[in-house]
């Protein structure tokens, strides 16, 4: 059974925060024990409830864009649409990316320890989250950035 998040995820910057947290929390708990086998399930189980509610929110986002782009095609081609529909596809793809990517991580057997140490570990996760993180804000908060570029503007 996978836990089911009290409250929508994706329904603010702060609640994603929040999110994002419990998944950290959960893996440095799981990871202090190192043991042979899942690094992390309780990460899996926050994180699969969260990534079927950003995968939903990257169809509509993606059947929104196909909509626009049919009603379009009964009118002159508009560049600057285009290239900010690109925008976020790109952004959806990589939110699904990354998603895919933390998601194989928490999977990872750790029986052969691939010689990282715990903290190798938990800065790997804290990375990958925070990749994650930065790609849903693109997708869901701010649409018309390319993730690269805020990003950047965080460093």
């Amino acid at each position: 059974m996978t836990a089911k998040p009290v409250y929508n995820p994706i329904e603010s910057v702060s609640t994603l925060a929040c999110v994002i947290h419990e998944i950290k929390q959960a893996y440095g708990e799981d990871v202090k024990k190192l043991q042979p086998g899942i690094v992390s399930p309780r990460s899996l189980e926050i994180l699969k409830p969260f990534m079927d509610i950003c995968m939903e929110k990257s169809k509509e986002v993606r059947n929104r864009i196909k909509k626009s782009k049919e009603v379009r095609n009964d009118k002159r081609s508009d560049s600057c649409h285009d290239m900010k529909s690109r925008t976020i596809l790109n952004n959806v793809d990589t939110m699904e990316y990354y998603f895919e990517d933390l998601q194989n991580f928490l999977r990872r057997d750790t029986t052969c320890n691939y010689g990282c140490s715990k903290d190798d570990y938990l800065g790997s996760c804290y990375s990958l989250l925070d990749q994650l993180r930065s790609s849903i804000e693109c997708v869901v908060f701010y649409p018309d950035v390319y993730i690269s570029r805020l990003v950047r503007d965080a460093a």
